[in-house]
């Protein structure tokens, strides 16, 4: 179930924005109704718990990768990325910087294609108003996913420069009939996303995603994020990098329904460790809710009150490796 939502946050977050998300767009697929809300009770909490926090946290990984992918800048050094969404806005943004206005067809490592184009208003830079596609035909590079469809980027704003990484960018993400293979399991997104990338304060990122519908099915089970925010950072000058990130808004999560969400107090860490602080408000039907609060970078208490009457009704400490398992 977790390595399924990280999908989400990971997969469709770097490359996906059509009509019904935030940022606009062109059209594309309607908007997936969310599941009802979830009543959390002591059968479900943990798990519930679970999945929203290991969620959350991607979705900050997301940003952090999402800014180097589109720069060109180091490796992001994030915990837990996802190797098929990583690989597909490496090869997208690499050959977007490289192609002229295109169309430009470049070879995958392991076989098929991507082909590039794109109505830009100069090659040494990028320009609000660009629009860039690049389409993957069973995009094999040899990184264990194969990867095809479309993947379109309006650039919203920009300044700084290219060259020195140093930019700030807000660009628009859309897909068009795509999918990940990875294992054998075929992974599909849809709705939207608007990412907002910072990086002229080096060693200072920060990376903003916002959506207003935003859904991924493995063809069992689809999960659907929706009036979501993350705003996440990164500070280089540490050693490892220090890391830290907010978030609110609204996730379904399968077999149990849909619950709110919003980080009370910032997530912080650092390089690839568990966050070392931070507190997560999670809530269900009937007020019933969970507070996730980081005790360190192995353990984390979660307190449930089921009846939502602001009384704890029980509390659990668990691992981090229990809680993202």
């Amino acid at each position: 179930m977790n390595r399924f939502i990280r999908t989400i946050v990971l997969g469709a977050g770097l490359s996906l924005l059509v009509a019904c998300g935030g940022g606009g767009g062109g059209g594309g697929n309607p908007p997936v109704v969310a599941a009802p809300d979830a009543a959390i009770d002591s059968q479900n909490a943990v798990e519930i718990a679970s999945d929203v926090v290991t969620g959350v946290l991607d979705s900050g990984e997301l940003g952090a990768f999402g800014g180097s992918g589109l720069i060109g800048a180091g490796d992001a050094g994030t915990p837990a990325m996802s190797k098929a969404s990583a690989s597909a806005a490496r090869k997208g943004i690499d050959a977007v910087m490289m192609a002229p206005f295109g169309p430009e067809v470049s070879q995958c490592a392991m076989g098929g294609t991507v082909s590039v184009s794109g109505n830009l208003r100069s090659q040494d830079t990028l320009s609000p108003g660009d629009t860039i596609t690049a389409r993957f035909t069973i995009c094999d590079d040899g990184e264990g996913e194969v990867i095809n469809g479309v993947l379109t980027l309006d650039i919203d704003t920009f300044e700084g420069d290219l060259l020195s990484g140093f930019v700030a960018l807000g660009v628009t993400m859309g897909f068009q009939s795509f999918s990940v293979t990875e294992d054998g399991e075929v992974t599909t997104v849809r709705g939207g996303l608007s990412v907002l990338i910072d990086t002229r304060n080096y060693p200072l990122n920060t990376f903003t995603m916002s959506s207003g519908s935003l859904s991924v099915s493995d063809g069992a089970e689809t999960v659907v994020l929706s009036n979501f925010t993350t705003t996440a950072s990164s500070d280089e000058s540490a050693q490892p990098p220090a890391f830290t990130f907010e978030s609110s808004g609204r996730i379904s999560v399968p077999q149990h329904g849909s619950v709110t969400y919003r980080v009370e107090e910032p997530f912080t860490g650092f390089g690839e460790g568990d966050p070392e602080s931070g507190v997560l408000y999670i809530e269900g039907s009937g007020g019933g809710n969970i507070t996730a609060t980081v005790l360190s970078s192995t353990q984390v208490q979660l307190e449930m009150d089921y009846d939502g009457n602001g009384s704890i009704d029980e509390t659990v400490i668990v691992t981090w490796v229990e809680l993202e398992a």
